[in-house]
């Protein structure tokens, strides 16, 4: 399983993103898809982007503490 962010080219405090728990980038890309057609009906679904965050065999870790997000120390 891997974690993505997806992200369109709307904004809004910042950018507009949902987070994605999927089995394959496939899966994941169809479910932001879905999530993002129904908040937003007129989304014609070009501009996705898709970003790794985490996957399962992963170390622990923490984020950066920040207002605006995910942003995962390296």
């Amino acid at each position: 399983m891997t974690l993505y962010e997806a992200t369109i080219d709307r904004t809004g405090c910042s950018y507009v993103r949902c987070y994605v728990w999927a089995i394959s980038l496939t899966d994941a890309v169809e479910m932001a898809d879905a999530a993002f057609k129904e908040r937003y009906k007129d989304w014609d679904g070009s501009g996705l982007g898709m970003v790794i965050l985490m996957t399962g065999t992963d170390p622990p870790f923490t984020t950066i503490p920040d207002d605006e997000g995910w942003l995962k120390r390296e």
